[in-house]
């Protein structure tokens, strides 16, 4: 019996990135429920002297309905945030905007929960955490303004990574082509032909972008290789600008000390040896010339 081997030639295929949208349907409902429990507890119920136990009633529930499902909405939004960057841009800047959201929305229903029923400490907390806002946006305005333009950039998606983009902007220096290798919540990074090259979130979102064509980027390649070419061609001609090979300080009159060189030594020995020569010739034809009249 003859067995038959058959080789299956493996061809790999690129793999081509599924989209990924975001569901916040269970964000959307969850977000309904906490509003009618604000608006029960707000407009319905009282709490504090004189407010009957209905009332108290009322109060409390809306602001117990509020606080969960509130917490619900902002964990289902903090959820699909992190899923579709996650997909997009990796994990790492996903976790941070995910951080962000269920900070800042978890301090939002829990301040607004406190209000609800009417805590006595809750303005003079609201005075202090407004205070404290405003002197951290102060301090920390371009770095909080790159985060949020971070944050629209990777949402919005006016480029991929892989993307050969052209920038145009005068807060970043003109013009600039290359190919985008990494997006963060700070910087946008660019390979150019000059090499790698970060550029801040909040000068990205406010420049003009488009795809670069392959004469641009042609165009700026050789740009750069001229660049490059330029300072090693002015150093070969500061070393032979004759083309002979032999380096220019050859040809200098004297040391940087003052002293002669050895070669112009030699040929200041060899013209003055011409000159005695020249002397004596003389000499002797003086001498020939009176011999001869005797």
């Amino acid at each position: 019996m003859k067995f038959i081997h058959r080789t299956l030639d493996k061809v790999e295929v690129p793999r081509v990135p599924v989209p990924v949208s975001p569901d916040f349907r269970m964000a959307i409902v969850s977000g309904a429920l906490a509003i009618a429990g604000l608006v029960t507890s707000a407009v319905g119920g009282q709490t504090g002297k004189g407010a009957s136990e209905h009332q108290q009633v009322l109060a409390y529930a809306g602001a117990a309905g509020f606080l969960i499902f509130g917490i619900l909405a902002v964990r289902s939004v903090a959820g699909e945030v992190n899923r579709v960057m996650a997909a997009r841009t990796g994990p790492r800047p996903a976790g941070i905007v995910r951080w962000l959201i269920l900070l800042i929305g978890y301090l939002v229903v829990g301040v607004t929960a406190l209000g609800l029923i009417n805590v006595s400490a809750i303005n003079n907390l609201l005075v202090g955490g407004a205070v404290t806002g405003i002197v951290l946006g102060i301090a920390a305005q371009q770095s909080l303004g790159n985060l949020f333009a971070g944050i629209v950039l990777l949402m919005a998606r006016p480029f991929n990574i892989g993307d050969r983009i052209r920038i145009r902007s005068g807060s970043l220096g003109g013009e600039t082509i290359g190919e985008v290798t990494g997006m963060g919540l700070t910087y946008v990074t660019l390979m150019t032909a000059e090499g790698p090259l970060s550029l801040p979130n909040s000068g990205v979102l406010a420049a003009g972008i488009g795809p670069a064509t392959e004469k641009e980027i042609e165009e700026a390649d050789a740009e750069a290789a001229g660049d490059d070419a330029a300072p090693a061609g002015e150093a070969r001609e500061a070393t032979d600008p004759a083309g002979s090979g032999a380096p220019a300080a050859a040809d200098d009159e004297s040391t940087p000390d003052g002293e002669t060189r050895p070669d112009e030594e030699t040929r200041s020995e060899e013209a003055a040896g011409r000159e005695d020569q020249e002397k004596t010739a003389v000499l002797d034809d003086e001498l020939l010339g009176t011999s001869t009249l005797t």
